[in-house]
């Protein structure tokens, strides 16, 4: 997966989206699509179709378990559906992380997404925030994208977080619009 991939999946969608809000629908050629997927692969490992295969057993103590506990106690705050950290629950779990991933099922915004996708998150959110070539590396990628001619910028998921870095690192950008959406499983 790439750029152009990426590119074929999300243009549809955008055009979509642009012509129910009633505005100018861009060329394929006017939008481009920053990746840097390829920064968060392990090196040494061999390319595999989505997700690795992550268990709970792969969330590291420290940063990861701090993030996987800090979204279970928003999630708690923000829904019902979801058991507070130190709540009674049905099912006892021997470890803090299995228990936060399975309360974390109950949450709207977490519920279809795969526990190995979840882990999958909290690793690439580690190491962007604690990797500095490898945010420095996905920045620029953005960076580069952004030129004199570019009026909006969306940004999806931890997308958002490298483009608004990049815009805030370009002060005299011409960018009137940025947009961030989050995962796609979050439409009605």
């Amino acid at each position: 997966m790439g750029e152009d991939t990426l590119l074929k999946d999300w243009y549809p969608a955008l055009c979509d989206g642009i012509r129910r809000a009633g505005g100018p629908l861009p060329s394929a050629a006017e939008v481009a699509v920053g990746f840097y997927g390829d920064l968060f692969r392990l090196s040494g490992r061999a390319l595999t179709v989505g997700e690795p295969r992550y268990t709970a057993a792969d969330v590291e103590e420290g940063f990861e378990q701090d993030l996987l506990m800090t979204w279970w106690e928003s999630a708690a705050r923000a829904e019902s559906s979801v058991a507070p950290p130190g709540a009674g629950t049905l099912v006892r779990t021997p470890r803090a992380v299995q228990t936060a991933l399975r309360a974390l099922s109950g949450s709207r915004f977490f519920s279809r997404l795969a526990m190995r996708a979840l882990v999958s998150d909290l690793k690439q959110v580690r190491l962007y925030l604690m990797d500095q070539h490898v945010r420095q590396s996905a920045r620029t990628r953005v960076a580069a994208l952004i030129d004199d001619d570019t009026r909006v910028v969306v940004g999806h998921s931890l997308g958002s977080v490298v483009a608004y870095e990049a815009l805030c690192a370009s002060p005299g950008h011409r960018v009137r619009a940025f947009v961030t959406l989050g995962p796609p499983w979050e439409s009605p």
